[in-house]
């Protein structure tokens, strides 16, 4: 079971992913991000897409939501791809970047660390979420595809 914490999940692509994660069971939500303003917090997943509650609350703490997740998706503005970038790479936490609009800048602090990253050696386990973001980063017919690698 691949454990995901999807960040921006209040907006359209969040709750598309939540609500197709919550239907397949090789996925379980382990969190759920938003902004520190944004009226989802403290909100249960499953209320915020019109389901029944699963246990997981909307939060902004990025590390915390991190501790027990396999894959970070990540679908919120530019300025905020810095910092989930910083806390994927810290917790080890794969990483699938949804966000449109962004500019080299906001990779140029972890482009080092990620070219090291790049060719470490992996796990079993880590090859199948490795994969997950391989078919979610090629897909262009939506993210129905990927949950289904």
């Amino acid at each position: 079971m691949i454990r995901l914490t999807v960040a921006g999940a209040a907006g359209r692509m969040g709750k598309t992913i939540l609500a197709l994660a919550l239907r397949d069971s090789d996925f379980e939500i382990a969190g759920a991000l938003e902004h520190p303003e944004s009226p989802a917090l403290d909100q249960d997943v499953g209320a915020l897409i019109g389901r029944e509650p699963v246990g997981v609350q909307v939060s902004h703490d990025t590390e915390r939501a991190l501790r027990d997740s396999d894959v970070l998706i990540d679908f919120t503005q530019p300025s905020a791809t810095p910092s989930h970038l910083k806390w994927a790479l810290k917790t080890k936490t794969s990483y699938v970047l949804g966000t449109a609009g962004l500019k080299e800048k906001n990779f140029s602090s972890s482009s080092q660390r990620l070219q090291k990253d790049r060719d470490r050696p992996v796990s079993q386990h880590e090859h199948r979420r490795q994969s997950l973001i391989q078919t979610c980063g090629n897909s262009r017919q939506g993210f129905g595809r990927f949950l289904r690698y």
